[in-house]
């Protein structure tokens, strides 16, 4: 049996987009050690860009977008690097169907959500 160019291809395709779920599952690990260093990189970040913008007179809000539901694990990593590191944070819960289609960042509809939230914080303080 011969398969045609188009067939080849298509099952070329197949076989790459398989090839590449793997490697993500299987590169997903990392050991403990490199994720301490990495909530310590980021907690460091934040705590940096925190001072920068107090430096200024600006008052520092950090922002975590939540699209669905959040996952046990989510909520793990974020009260792993926020919560632990005692970062101020403001968690804002967005319908599924509040992000662009194309990049997944927030629509109109959750950027306005977003902002709501920006204000009531600043409000707040």
């Amino acid at each position: 049996m011969t398969l045609d160019d188009k067939t080849r291809t298509e099952l070329d395709a197949a076989a790459f987009r398989r090839l590449v779920e793997h490697l993500r599952r299987v590169l997903r690990y990392r050991s403990e050690a490199r994720i301490a260093a990495g909530v310590l990189m980021a907690q460091r970040a934040l705590r940096a860009d925190i001072a920068l913008a107090r430096s200024h007179g600006a008052r520092p809000i950090v922002i975590v977008p939540e699209f669905a539901p959040e996952e046990p694990t989510e909520r793990a990593v974020r009260e792993r690097v926020l919560g632990a590191a005692g970062i101020p944070y403001v968690l804002v819960r967005l319908q599924p169907g509040w992000r662009l289609a194309e990049d997944r960042h927030p629509n109109p509809r959750g950027a306005r959500a977003i902002a709501d939230a920006i204000s009531q914080a600043l409000a707040e303080r």
